[in-house]
């Protein structure tokens, strides 16, 4: 993957085979943005690329580092009451 240039930010690492070879259908990527609202965020993404390419699109899933609740404050209901005015 030598030929792919990416931006500052970006990493991206292919998988492996059974045998050790690259699987450039399986492939990662993370966005670590250093400017902005998500400055100092990572964001890893997998992606799976089936065989049957184009014909079916490619599986792509977020891989959280860690789970977290919306930004609250401590003691703050994280379900609002649907019917407080």
């Amino acid at each position: 993957m030598t030929e792919l240039k990416l931006e500052r930010g970006i990493q991206m690492t292919v998988g492996k085979d059974a045998s050790g070879k690259d699987d450039i259908m399986n492939f990662k990527v993370i966005i670590s943005p250093d400017d902005g609202l998500y400055r100092g965020g990572r964001f890893v993404f997998d992606f799976k690329v089936a065989a049957t390419y184009p014909h079916d699109v490619p599986k792509v899933r977020r891989r959280p580092r860690r789970r977290r609740g919306p930004c609250l404050p401590p003691g703050a209901d994280p379900r609002p009451d649907p019917l407080a005015p």
